[in-house]
């Protein structure tokens, strides 16, 4: 299945044991590397016991601008299409929603423009200032406080 969509497993490894399944799954070659185990130290497990990576960001972000797509075309285009001999045609309901789906796939490519736009390192510098605060208010959360 991940193959299918072009995904590669990186964790060779379990990082906690053979109950736990690990997964670092990426679409681009260029992305993750160096995925490798972290042993945390004994006060943190089993909380941070997991892997460690090498993560490499696009210096250009693929925007799609939705308010300028053109809903005219959009609307026009889903209306010609035959749904309910479509629906009959197909069998389950997963391989109903998996038409849905790529026709809506289709509209956006053909009709929402794309622009790029550089990714800043500031815009990344507050994205991981965030997500260190959540992880920080997770931990304090998880872990019960104890007297000193």
């Amino acid at each position: 299945m991940c193959v299918a969509h072009g995904f590669s497993q990186l964790v060779a490894t379990g990082t906690r044991g053979v109950n736990t399944l690990d997964l670092v799954l990426r679409n681009k070659q260029s992305s993750v590397k160096k995925c490798r185990r972290k042993t945390a130290y004994w006060y943190q497990r089993p909380f941070y016991d997991g892997a460690h990576t090498k993560w490499f960001f696009s210096s250009v972000r693929i925007i799609k601008g939705f308010s300028e797509a053109n809903y005219d075309e959009i609307s026009a285009y889903l209306r010609q299409i035959n749904w309910i001999g479509s629906f009959s045609a197909l069998s389950t309901v997963n391989e109903m929603c998996e038409m849905l789906i790529a026709v809506l796939k289709f509209c956006i490519e053909v009709y929402v423009p794309c622009s790029k736009k550089p990714t800043s390192q500031r815009e990344w510098l507050k994205y991981l200032v965030s997500l260190a605060k959540s992880r920080e208010l997770a931990w304090r959360d998880a872990v019960p406080s104890r007297p000193i």
